[in-house]
């Protein structure tokens, strides 16, 4: 498979007031194959990401950043990417000692597709996608050079999609969202010299 890309990107960036600055940013991108037809892959796809952040210092040694994404793709290739997607972001730096450092940032996100493409039938059309994501970690600078890292990891993803499976005679059968969920915890403790 050959193909040839087009992208284009706008990006903005205004401060509001001292400490807090506004960021926007737009992404086109046009992909064309040349494909042939046993691949069963689109000749185009159309990729469109919209974005909106702010990063403020609320006080000395505390800083939030935000932020917004949304995600509209015409024709995409594989069934696991979506049609549309949104996104909210938010973390937290506070520096209170200059030898202590505490980050939290959380994100959760929605996809959907609504025309999944199977060979075999046109019944099967919907998945979601739902993500949370959470990180924390603390470090702390023991000497100018050795510090100490704490941190936990949470992600959390619920995916509902119809699924496709043949019987043994070959006749393709569909089920209606299919749940699957999976969790991750992770616990780590860092020493960096």
């Amino acid at each position: 498979i050959s193909s040839v890309t087009d992208n284009v990107s706008a990006v903005i960036r205004y401060r509001l007031t001292t400490g807090v600055t506004v960021n926007g940013e737009y992404t086109y991108e046009n992909i064309r194959r040349s494909v042939s037809l046993e691949w069963d892959l689109p000749e185009r796809t159309e990729k469109n990401v919209a974005s909106l952040s702010a990063d403020m210092r609320v006080i000395k040694g505390v800083y939030v950043r935000a932020g917004y994404t949304h995600k509209f793709n015409y024709d995409p290739v594989y069934n696991t990417e979506p049609d549309r997607s949104d996104e909210g972001k938010v973390s937290v730096s506070v520096s209170p000692h200059p030898r202590v450092t505490a980050l939290v940032s959380f994100a959760i996100a929605n996809e959907r597709r609504d025309d999944l493409h199977f060979t075999d039938t046109l019944a099967a059309r919907d998945r979601e996608v739902n993500r949370d994501r959470l990180l924390g970690s603390l470090t702390y600078l023991l000497l100018n050079d050795l510090s100490v890292t704490a941190s936990y990891a949470y992600a959390h993803n619920k995916t509902r999609q119809d699924i496709v499976y043949d019987d043994i005679t070959g006749v393709p059968h569909t089920d209606a969202l299919v749940p699957n969920t999976d969790l991750m915890h992770n616990y780590a403790l860092d020493i960096n010299y």
